[in-house]
């Protein structure tokens, strides 16, 4: 089977760490990724540092699909939890520079985005720098 990679990010510094307790912050890496006749899709997050005394950061894949009669809408498939179909957790337990991976879970349509989510702790500090790509394997 042959993948190919697709750069959600470069390297990028991220800093939750003003968040309240369980608040939440997502920020959008990418609204949509053509995914088209992948038959397996792979999430790569690269941790090359990380400061999280407590909280945690997610990277999160949702299937999506925009319309052009809708241009403003994301529709998000939220038969799942969120529209989850692949997540990466870091938290204090994670050791940097790491690699974690996840598989996406069927079904993901004809597009993918992935979102940075936040969750805050009271007083922590919850920061990351991290690089993220897709592998899309098509046969």
């Amino acid at each position: 089977m042959s993948g190919n990679t697709i750069s959600v990010i470069s390297k990028r510094s991220f800093d939750f760490s003003k968040l309240q307790s369980s608040q939440t912050q997502e920020i959008p890496l990418n609204r949509a990724i053509d995914v088209t006749g992948a038959k397996q899709i792979d999430l790569v997050v690269r941790v090359h540092s990380r400061t999280i005394s407590s909280g945690q950061i997610d990277v999160i894949a949702q299937a999506v699909s925009l319309s052009n009669e809708d241009p403003s809408v994301d529709f998000i498939y939220t038969t799942n939890a969120s529209g989850v179909i692949a997540l990466a957790t870091l938290t204090l337990n994670v050791t940097a520079p790491c690699l974690q991976l996840a598989q996406l879970t069927a079904p993901w349509g004809p597009m993918v985005r992935v979102i940075l989510k936040g969750t805050g702790a009271a007083s922590a500090t919850i920061q990351a720098s991290l690089s993220i790509d897709l592998i899309v394997y098509s046969n």
